[in-house]
C-alpha cells in the first residue's frame, strides 16, 4: 500500500470514530471476558503507569485506577477522547495517532492495546505504531496487544475474500487481508466503513520480534475470537 493511501485511511478512521463515537461507547461499556482474565493476573501495583493506546471510550480506566495506578488513555478520537474523560476523570487523556505519542521514552511499566492495530494500514504504520509502543515502555515491561481474529470467523471471511476479488481485478487498492466493515446504527443502517487489517497469528509474533520485544506468547482462550499477545 502506498503511504497516501496509508495516511488517507488513519484520517478516514478518525473521523470515523468521531461520527460513531456515542454508539460505539455504549456497545464498550464493559472488559471482555479474554481480556478481562489477563488483566486480572497481573500484579497491578500502586504507583505504576499504564498507558492504554487506542483507549476509545477508556472503558479499561477503572480497573487501574481502582488499583492506585496512574492510568494514561490515547486514542485518534477527539469525541472519544471526550467521552472517556467524562467517564473516567482520575485518569489522563491525550489524543492523537498511535505512530507518534507525546510521551517520554521508557515511561510506562504497562503498555496495552485492545482491538486497535487492525485499524492501521500498511506493514510501514503497523511497524511504526509497535516500535513507538516499545519505545514508551520501560526495560522488562509487558506490552499486551490484542486483535480480532478475523480469519477465525465465517462471517468475516466474506469481507476478506469480496475485498481481495476488488483488488484483483484492480478496484481495490488495500493489501491483501484488509477490508472494509460497516458499522450500523441501532436501525442496522450503515453509518461508515471502517478500515480493518486482518492479521495472522506469525504476523503478529514477528512484527513483534523484529521490533525488539522479547519473551512472546499468545493467550490461549477458548471461545475467543481475538489474538492476544503478551510481550516484554
Amino acid at each position: 500500500m502506498d503511504n497516501k493511501l496509508a495516511q488517507q485511511l488513519v484520517t478516514k478512521t478518525r473521523d470515523d470514530y468521531n461520527r460513531i463515537s456515542g454508539h460505539f461507547s455504549s456497545t464498550r461499556q464493559f472488559v471482555w471476558p479474554d481480556i478481562a482474565e489477563i488483566l486480572d493476573s497481573l500484579k497491578i501495583q500502586k504507583g505504576m503507569k499504564i498507558l492504554d493506546m487506542g483507549c476509545g471510550n477508556g472503558r479499561f480506566a477503572k480497573f487501574f485506577i481502582d488499583k492506585g495506578a496512574d492510568y494514561y488513555g490515547h486514542d485518534i478520537s477527539e469525541k472519544l477522547i471526550k467521552i472517556a474523560k467524562t467517564n473516567n476523570p482520575k485518569g489522563y487523556y491525550s489524543c492523537g495517532d498511535l505512530l507518534k505519542t507525546p510521551f517520554k521514552t521508557h515511561e510506562f511499566d504497562l503498555v496495552i492495546s485492545v482491538a486497535t492495530l487492525h485499524h492501521i494500514p500498511s506493514n510501514k504504520l503497523r511497524s511504526q505504531a509497535i516500535i513507538e509502543m516499545r519505545r514508551v515502555l520501560k526495560p522488562g515491561g509487558t506490552i499486551i496487544i490484542s486483535v480480532w481474529y478475523f480469519w477465525s470467523q465465517l462471517k468475516y471471511l466474506k469481507f476478506i475474500l469480496r475485498e481481495e476479488g476488488r483488488r484483483i481485478i484492480g478496484i481495490s487498492k488495500l493489501d491483501f487481508g484488509d477490508f472494509m466493515m460497516p458499522w450500523r446504527d441501532e436501525k442496522q443502517v450503515t453509518q461508515v466503513e471502517r478500515y480493518m487489517h486482518s492479521w495472522k497469528r506469525s504476523e503478529l509474533k514477528r512484527g513483534l520480534t523484529s521490533c525488539g520485544f522479547k519473551e512472546i506468547t499468545f493467550a490461549k482462550k477458548k471461545k475467543s475470537h481475538n489474538l492476544i499477545i503478551i510481550a516484554k
